[in-house]
């Protein structure tokens, strides 16, 4: 299985922190070296008993289920994504009426020439 193979991966791996990390305090690695300790070795993983005609069907089943919950949070989301575009849109209409009221006012106020009719372009 794949497990064996990244056990030895994760050995060595960890060698290789090691060379690299020399600051490292020795309780890490005594640590670290009672965590491969404690891993299964790759025959007691190919060892266990494994009912694949009932782990088949409650996976498929869980399976389903995250597929359903993914999908009604994606369709959320994507609602909420609207909404959120919805709003951003009002909120910046409402800021560039903001902005054309404030210098059509201030426009009026400033501009003293009575000859000529002040034309503002933004």
């Amino acid at each position: 299985m794949d497990s064996g193979k990244s056990i030895r991966n994760l050995a060595v791996s960890l060698h290789s922190l090691l060379g690299l990390k020399t600051h490292l305090t020795s309780n890490w690695v005594k640590s670290i070296s009672d965590i491969i300790k404690t891993l299964p070795s790759e025959k007691s993983v190919d060892m266990q008993p494994t009912n694949s005609d009932t782990d088949d069907d409650e996976d498929d089943d869980s399976v389903s289920k995250i597929k359903d919950e993914l999908t009604f949070l994606t369709n959320y989301i994507n609602q909420l994504n609207i909404k959120r575009r919805q709003i951003l849109h009002e909120f910046l209409d409402l800021k560039g009426y903001a902005k054309v009221d404030y210098n059509c006012t201030y426009a009026h106020h400033t501009c003293h020439c009575r000859e000529h009719p002040c034309i503002f372009v933004e």
